[in-house]
C-alpha cells in the first residue's frame, strides 16, 4: 500500500518536533563514533562552517513567520564539520523566523575551542568577536565592506599560492 504527500504531511504534522531533534541529534553522535571523531581531532583541527538559510512558507498559513510584506518564512542556521574531503557532515542545526539576524546565533553555534569556525558576513558582530576572541575560539569571517582595519602583520605566501593575502589585523 503506497501512501500519498498529503498523508505524510498531515502525519508529520502530529509529530512533536522534539522527537525529529533527538534523531538528528543521536545520528550527529552516531557519525562521531564512527569517523572516531574525539580521536581525530587530537590529531587536526575540525574546520565548522556556519551558514544561514531562508526557508520560504506560505504567509496566509503561517502569519507568526512574516519577515517581508508579502513574504514569511524560517532561517536553517546549520553548522557543518569538515575533518577532511571523505568526512563532512552537520553537526547542529537552530530554526529561528526568518526576521531573525544571522548574529544572533553565533553564541548556540560557537561553543567548541579547540574547532576552528567560518562564517559570513551575515554573522559579523564587531563586540561578539571581541568576546570570542578573548575566551579563545578562533574564527574566520568576511567582513563588511565598511569595516574599519589596521593592518598589524603582514605573512608571507608561496608563490604560486592563490592566497591573495595573509594579515594579522586589528579590526574596529
Amino acid at each position: 500500500e503506497s501512501i500519498s504527500f498529503s498523508q505524510l504531511g498531515r502525519r508529520i504534522n502530529t509529530i512533536p518536533t522534539e522527537f525529529f531533534q533527538t534523531i538528528f541529534l543521536d545520528l550527529v553522535a552516531q557519525i562521531h563514533r564512527k569517523t572516531n571523531f574525539q580521536t581525530r581531532r587530537k590529531v587536526t583541527t575540525p574546520l565548522k562552517i556556519i551558514d544561514s538559510s531562508t526557508l520560504p512558507l506560505n504567509l496566509t498559513n503561517y502569519k507568526w513567520a512574516k519577515f517581508r510584506k508579502t513574504k514569511a518564512g524560517v532561517k536553517l542556521h546549520l553548522r557543518l564539520v569538515f575533518m577532511d574531503k571523505d568526512t563532512v557532515y552537520p553537526e547542529k542545526a537552530v530554526i529561528t523566523t526568518a526576521k531573525e539576524h544571522d548574529r544572533n546565533q553565533l553564541e548556540v553555534l560557537v561553543d567548541d575551542k579547540e574547532a576552528m569556525y567560518v562564517f559570513d558576513r551575515g554573522y559579523v558582530d564587531y563586540e561578539r568577536f571581541d568576546r570570542m576572541t578573548d575566551d579563545g575560539y578562533f574564527f574566520v569571517s568576511r567582513l563588511k565592506k565598511n569595516a574599519v582595519i589596521r593592518e598589524v602583520y603582514t605573512f608571507s605566501l608561496p608563490d604560486d599560492c592563490h592566497v591573495l593575502s595573509d594579515k594579522m589585523v586589528y579590526i574596529g
